[in-house]
């Protein structure tokens, strides 16, 4: 027999600030859990936007106090909540680090997290070379390096490391999203 959590503390970045804590938030909801949304600081407000719309669709079906927003300090009201045993689980999107602070504030915590990491694009000899350039751009400088699978680091594997093409197609795809950007 499943048994929802009683309360589920949604912690999401700043970077997405409507994205991540929609899918937090209802996901737990889904899974009958009521909601503690935190969002960062900068973007308190569209935490609230979210919390706003999502409880209107909530008083719809007589849930409206199944979600609420918080708004603390990181330091000691923030500690006290990710701490606090009325906490069931905690859903988090950001840093590693702040993954291992979490259970430093309480180890037995149960922790939902996507942290952050090095995510790489390899480039073998039989790829194409014009769409791979392309897509490390894409993924590398699109959203402006704040996407969570953002490349990092991209290996080139054998004749690809040396090539001029590949280089080239690099330089051009880079270039083409500056003049792009810029357009817009």
């Amino acid at each position: 027999r499943a048994v929802p959590a009683r309360l589920t503390l949604v912690t999401p970045p700043w970077n997405f600030p409507v994205a991540i804590p929609a899918g937090g938030v209802l996901a737990a909801l889904a899974a009958g859990s009521a909601v503690a949304l935190k969002p960062a600081e900068p973007a308190q407000r569209c935490g609230a936007v979210l919390a706003e719309a999502i409880s209107s669709a909530l008083t719809e079906v007589g849930a409206a106090d199944a979600l609420r927003v918080v708004t603390v300090d990181e330091s000691g009201l923030g500690r006290q909540l990710v701490s606090s045993p009325r906490v069931d689980r905690v859903i988090l999107t950001g840093a590693y680090a702040t993954a291992e602070l979490f259970r430093t504030f309480r180890a037995d915590l149960p922790l939902l997290a996507e942290t952050s990491g090095k995510n790489a694009v390899i480039v073998t000899p039989s790829a194409d070379l014009d769409l791979a350039a392309r897509d490390v751009v894409a993924s590398a400088f699109g959203h402006a390096g704040q996407k969570c699978s953002a490349a990092s680091l991209v290996v080139l594997v054998g004749s690809v490391a040396t090539s001029r093409r590949f280089h080239d197609q690099l330089l051009d795809a880079a270039h083409a999203m500056a003049a792009k950007a810029a357009a817009a």
